[in-house]
């Protein structure tokens, strides 16, 4: 068994330690979180961290009073003087799962010469250079993936985010439909990998993640998992965005997964109509029974906070990507020009 498809078929252990780790230090984290109506909280990463980091900007933006936006690590090490007043009075969340990117390790040493802002690291590697700078850290070591490919991690780390939103509003709610997500994990990877191994193995050779509101950002992370995984063009966007351009290339080479909500459900319908028409293979992710005009649904439980779909949607990306990185006899665990992290010749 490839490192990658252990990290991914076992990756709900790593979550139920996640869920115990926040359940522990519920009082810690809420005593860091800023309140409604404070300093800006920005979220700062690179590559798969930095769409999580808008993950988390984008789920704190739409539900608090709060100031919120993504950085690009090397963005901001590039162009620091341009976020000087974004950081005052702020809390950084950086997301890392080495603990040792250069441009993050470097723009957190702009950050303590430059503003007052505070740290949080979200991280899976203590004792590792970045924590340490940190003015508190969330250590999921147990989500550390050794595959170069992250999968476990960026569930884990997706699943933290939600958690600190959850303790930072006092949303006990939320805070136990992501103890039910853990606990459904295994059975709905078990349930479906057959499925999804199946339309993995096909004859696609672009995939397409549609999905809206707080799982957009989420979704180019799922778009990621292709280009990694199995070495195939992935992108993401908005549900009815879709039709504003990018459409004109979906044709019967073309994988689309797409997470399908109840509210204003004709017109996703006739999206999906419309992929179906022009040939495209589609995963639908749904709470709802069986979507026309999909090849699959996913059936999920009925979690009323959609955040929490999260959790299911990147599932379906890293298993569909592992299966066609297999059918083609790609290997996953090591894909060609990449890097578990990035080390920069420092100047």
């Amino acid at each position: 068994m490839a490192y990658i498809e252990q990290e991914i078929m076992f990756q709900h252990e790593a979550l139920k330690q996640t869920y115990s780790w926040f359940a522990a230090n519920q009082a810690a984290v809420r005593d860091f979180m800023p309140e409604a109506g404070g300093g800006p909280l920005l979220f700062m990463g690179c590559g798969s961290s930095f769409m999580l980091a808008g993950a988390g900007a984008a789920l704190f933006a739409m539900r608090t009073g709060l100031k919120t936006q993504a950085i690009a690590g090397g963005d901001y090490l590039i162009n620091p003087e341009a976020y000087r007043k974004l950081l005052q009075d702020a809390l950084v969340v950086v997301i890392t799962r080495s603990g040792k990117t250069t441009e993050i390790d470097l723009a957190v040493d702009e950050i303590r010469r430059s503003s007052n802002a505070r740290i949080l690291c979200l991280h899976s590697c203590s004792g590792s250079a970045i924590p340490a700078k940190s003015d508190f850290e969330i250590p999921l070591d147990w989500a550390f993936d050794a595959s170069v490919c992250q999968t476990r991690n960026i569930t884990n780390f997706y699943f933290a985010l939600v958690a600190l939103y959850a303790l930072q509003a006092d949303d006990p709610v939320l805070f136990g439909q992501l103890r039910q997500v853990a606990e459904d994990n295994e059975s709905f990877k078990l349930k479906y990998r057959q499925s999804l191994a199946a339309i993995g193995a096909g004859n696609w050779r672009q995939a397409v993640v549609l999905a809206d509101a707080e799982l957009s950002s989420l979704a180019s992370e799922g778009a990621l998992a292709f280009n990694e995984i199995c070495i195939k063009p992935g992108v993401s966007y908005p549900l009815l965005d879709y039709r504003h351009g990018p459409m004109v290339l979906a044709d019967a080479a073309t994988l689309a997964i797409v997470a399908v909500r109840r509210e204003a459900l004709d017109y996703q319908l006739d999206l999906i109509r419309d992929l179906k028409q022009r040939g495209a293979r589609i995963i639908c992710l749904s709470s709802l029974g069986d979507i026309p005009g999909a090849d699959l649904t996913v059936q999920i439980p009925d979690y009323p906070d959609f955040a929490v779909w999260g959790v299911p949607l990147i599932n379906i990306a890293q298993i569909v990507a592992l299966h066609k990185a297999f059918a083609d006899n790609h290997d996953p665990d090591h894909p060609e020009g990449l890097d578990p992290y990035i080390v920069l010749d420092q100047h």
